[in-house]
């Protein structure tokens, strides 16, 4: 059963896996939490507060690029990161 999130009680999150570069977690309310390491100073958290993920594109970092392309870059794709290992 998903329950609501409120200030009294707030979201539980649990290990729902680890992967190179990244780790996610879930919640008893349905909310998803992805910490992606994508370098030893560069640290992107994505919150999906029903799981999904409202803006899928983003223009913040291009790695070994000029510049990201007009539409954008998938949140998710790691590629062109070193994605250190990481102590949890």
């Amino acid at each position: 059963m998903i329950r609501s999130a409120t200030l009294d009680a707030p979201p539980r999150f649990r290990l729902a896996k680890r992967e190179a570069g990244s780790v996610t977690l879930w919640s008893d309310t349905g909310a998803e939490v992805r910490i992606l390491v994508l370098e030893q100073d560069i640290v992107r958290l994505v919150v999906l507060p029903d799981s999904k993920m409202r803006h899928p594109r983003t223009w913040a970092i291009a790695p070994g690029q000029e510049d990201v392309a007009d539409e954008g870059r998938d949140r998710f794709d790691l590629s062109g990161f070193t994605l250190p290992d990481f102590e949890l």
